[in-house]
């Protein structure tokens, strides 16, 4: 079977999306390594994009400010090599691992989107929009509107 063929084997692509979450929630830095391609790039909302030790190393900042995070999966959609997944993600902003003291607030977002495109068995490309506005306001950071 050639990468094409791979790459475009939707319920596999999904299967590495849902083993990347179980990685992502049990902060295994190494095992997210390896399902990044070498040109792995992640666009994160606003954020300029991240390559993969970038994204890692965010993560871990995560991981430390929110130590109880948890991503839940609701949906994924796919097609050839593209995989959709519909996410929410909850935590207690307890640690200092963003720079920003903890608020010992918790948030959830309910809405989350990411896109992730594969090359050869691997993610390289991720996509991700969530309510950050909504996110910054649980912890006490924004003000709430009215």
């Amino acid at each position: 079977m050639d990468s094409v063929t791979n790459d475009n084997d939707v319920e596999k692509n999904k299967k590495i999306i849902v083993e990347n979450v179980e990685m992502w929630n049990s902060r295994s830095s190494e095992g997210l390594r390896r399902q990044f391609h070498p040109k792995y790039v992640a666009f994160m909302n606003e954020d300029p994009p991240r390559d993969a030790e970038a994204y890692v190393s965010a993560s871990e900042a995560y991981w430390n400010a929110f130590p109880d995070v948890h991503v839940t999966i609701h949906d994924l959609f796919g097609e050839k090599n593209i995989v959709i997944k519909h996410w929410s993600m909850k935590g207690t902003h307890s640690g200092d691992g963003l720079g920003i003291p903890a608020t010992g607030k918790t948030f959830e977002l309910g809405n989350g989107l990411s896109t992730y495109e594969f090359e050869n068995g691997l993610i390289k490309k991720y996509h991700v929009v969530s309510d950050n506005h909504s996110f910054l306001q649980q912890l006490g950071l924004l003000p709430k509107s009215e």
